[in-house]
């Protein structure tokens, strides 16, 4: 994912999976973005934002099967 801030807004640049990936949800906004990356064992949620004109950003990882099939 890429981004830039400019001041404490935030500026979605991009956001390009990965093989066997797929992006699942996208929320970007002036004060944050969020992205959700899916395959089918693994989620990754990556959470930005402009702090004081620096990126502050996380990742939450999940593991698992994600079709509810056991």
């Amino acid at each position: 994912m890429k981004v830039a801030c400019n001041g404490d807004r935030i500026v979605f640049k991009s956001a390009v999976p990965g093989a066997g990936y797929q992006v699942v949800q996208h929320d970007v906004s002036e004060s944050a973005v969020e992205i959700t990356f899916e395959s089918e064992e693994h989620t990754s949620a990556f959470h930005a934002t402009c702090e004081h004109g620096a990126i502050a950003a996380s990742i939450d990882d999940e593991h698992g099967d994600h079709d509810g099939d056991d």
